[in-house]
């Protein structure tokens, strides 16, 4: 709005918005407003590129992410089972998770074995 008041004639404005301008000069004075609307969209698009590269930098060099040993589907931090299989996780000395051998668990606590 300000290119339009400091860069353009109010004429050349009136005469574009009737419909009216379609000589050069007209065009020709209306070339500031042009040059910044089209500067101003590949700013906003060198933005959104560079943050769209930021965004999926961040998720693959937090290493935050876990997945399950036996689906491979992401998971939680915070649980100590795929949500997705049901696959019980043990984490070993080394920090790497792997699947728990849960044949021996009784979960029910009625001695059967089952869950």
């Amino acid at each position: 709005m300000g290119t339009t008041v400091l860069f353009v004639p109010e004429t050349a404005v009136e005469a574009f918005a009737t419909g009216s301008g379609a000589e050069w000069g007209t065009l020709l004075d209306l070339a500031p407003l042009m040059l910044v609307s089209a500067a101003s969209a590949l700013d906003a698009y060198q933005l959104a590129v560079l943050n769209n590269y930021l965004i999926h930098a961040r998720e693959h060099t937090e290493g935050t992410t876990r997945s399950c040993p036996e689906c491979g589907r992401p998971l939680d931090d915070d649980l100590t089972f795929c949500h997705w299989c049901s696959t019980r996780l043990t984490e070993t000395a080394d920090g790497v998770e792997s699947a728990g051998d849960d044949s021996d668990s009784d979960d029910d606590g009625d001695g059967d074995g089952k869950r």
